[in-house]
């Protein structure tokens, strides 16, 4: 990814919600474990585990959408934090393979 793009992509994730406010940055499982529910789904995470799912509230049945191990790698990140903001969970995700790109954490297992 050169300079272009990572400018590009920084001001994709940085744009706010709606209503203005900021996304709220998560750099490790055990921040995503900390997120509130939003009006529509929860999240169910397994710290130890490094995974989790996204739970429909109106359809408790449902199996949901799995976060997988990949979820902060390669461009997983990326596709997570998308369905993370259409579940209505106000964050953006890290990208474990690429520390730069906002001055985030790097990954804890290092």
């Amino acid at each position: 990814m050169n300079a272009n793009q990572r400018r590009k992509l920084r001001r994709r994730l940085g744009r706010t919600d709606g209503s203005g406010s900021q996304h709220r940055f998560v750099g490790h499982w055990s921040d995503l474990a900390e997120v509130p529910k939003s009006e529509t789904h929860r999240l169910e995470i397994e710290v130890e585990n490094c995974n989790g799912w996204i739970k429909d509230k109106r359809n408790p049945d449902a199996f949901g959408h799995y976060l997988s191990t990949h979820t902060f790698y390669g461009s997983n990140y990326l596709r997570s934090t998308r369905l993370l903001r259409s579940c209505g969970f106000n964050v953006t995700l890290a990208n474990w393979d690429m520390p730069n790109i906002k001055d985030q954490p790097t990954n804890p297992a290092e």
